[in-house]
């Protein structure tokens, strides 16, 4: 995707573009933004089966 859009724009203007899914560009927007939302940068996000590996049960 990112070649494509390189192509078309150039490489210099390409650059700075967050260029992606929406599952790879969101999390790079986080992170960025983290500190303004009270979180640290090095947040993990979980999936589903992640997520109830972590948790214990009572």
């Amino acid at each position: 995707m990112k070649e494509r859009i390189e192509h078309m724009l150039g490489n210099s203007e390409a650059r700075n573009l967050f260029i992606g899914t929406f599952h790879s560009v969101f999390p790079r927007i986080l992170r960025v933004e983290a500190t303004r939302l009270g979180y640290p940068a090095n947040f993990t996000i979980y999936d589903t089966d992640d997520a109830k590996s972590v948790i214990k049960p009572l």
